[in-house]
């Protein structure tokens, strides 16, 4: 029987080999009339580019290597300015959709689903988080068109608040739509009130209707978490301490920063930007575009380093 086996085994064909060509017998009224003219018939060789021809096996491995580290150097490049205990904090927006959501409890339980105790302010703030070592700074907003638009151009990542009980109304829609047609970065979907809706078993169609609203307007959401899932909200806040922020080409391609503080010097005609800058380097000899308050000079830029907290918990 092994004998039998093995004479009758034989080894897969590879997609390597050529296959016999087709040759006719006989001549085709086309290839009767070009031999009339003259005309020869071009060799057609293996469907490769001139290049593929001469490349060996060692070539293509090292042509594919090449391409995985230049892959890894650029994504290095590209998460470098949140690394260290210096680098940027990631910029989250948090907008609220509907009449009923707020962003201030959707901040509070997402810091709280990792053991975060920070005041929810009203402003930007800062919020470090040492399980991830990264920080991230919240903007919490209103249902404002006109602020909602300025957070969304500055944020790496936008938090959309949707309600369980409260369907978007034509406000929520507007906000939705138009930082949608000015471009946004990296996007996630919450639902506040999901553990209110009664019957339990109708929590689902709830989420299921939502998803289908959101995924109309952005097809990649394709998980929305739930506010009151303590383990949904530590997965969305691992996203947003580790994911990659797609960012916003207009914005990226150059010098950008969310300001955080403005003194108006008294006296002078010098005013204070204080921020981390992103995107392109900035250069002291060019003029910035600061709001809707037009254009200005800078004088020079320098360090801002941010208060250091000892292990005592004092600050330095």
């Amino acid at each position: 029987m092994p004998g039998a086996l093995s004479a009758g085994h034989s080894h897969r064909p590879t997609t390597k080999t050529s296959h016999k060509p087709f040759k006719s017998r006989k001549a085709t009224k086309g290839q009767i009339r070009d031999a009339a003219k003259g005309r020869t018939q071009e060799e057609r060789g293996q469907r490769k580019t001139p290049h593929q021809q001469v490349m060996s096996k060692l070539d293509r491995r090292n042509q594919a290597k090449q391409r995985q580290l230049e892959k890894a150097r650029e994504h290095q490049r590209e998460t470098s300015v949140f690394s260290g205990k210096d680098g940027a904090p990631r910029n989250v927006a948090v907008i609220p959709l509907c009449a009923d959501s707020n962003a201030a409890a959707a901040i509070q339980s997402l810091n709280g689903s990792i053991d975060i105790e920070a005041e929810v302010q009203d402003g930007c703030f800062r919020v470090p988080v040492d399980r991830f070592k990264q920080k991230l700074q919240y903007i919490p907003l209103k249902r404002d068109l006109t602020a909602c638009l300025d957070a969304a151009r500055a944020a790496d990542f936008v938090v959309l608040v949707l309600s369980a009980e409260v369907e978007v109304d034509d406000l929520g829609e507007l906000i939705l739509r138009s930082i949608e047609s000015q471009g946004m970065s990296t996007l996630f979907t919450v639902i506040q009130g999901l553990n209110k809706i009664e019957p339990a078993k109708q929590r689902l169609s709830v989420v299921s209707s939502l998803k289908s609203y959101i995924t109309h307007f952005h097809p990649e959401q394709d998980k929305l978490y739930s506010l009151d899932s303590r383990q949904e909200c530590s997965n969305l806040m691992r996203s947003l301490c580790s994911t990659t922020p797609k960012g916003i080409r207009w914005r990226d391609e150059r010098s950008w920063m969310l300001v955080e503080d403005v003194k108006f010097a008294s006296g002078s005609d010098l005013t204070t930007l204080t921020g981390v800058v992103r995107g392109k380097g900035l250069k002291a000899d060019r003029l910035v575009q600061v709001g809707d308050w037009g254009t200005f000079q800078i004088e020079k830029i320098t360090a801002a380093p941010l208060a250091t907290r000892k292990k005592k918990g004092k600050i330095q």
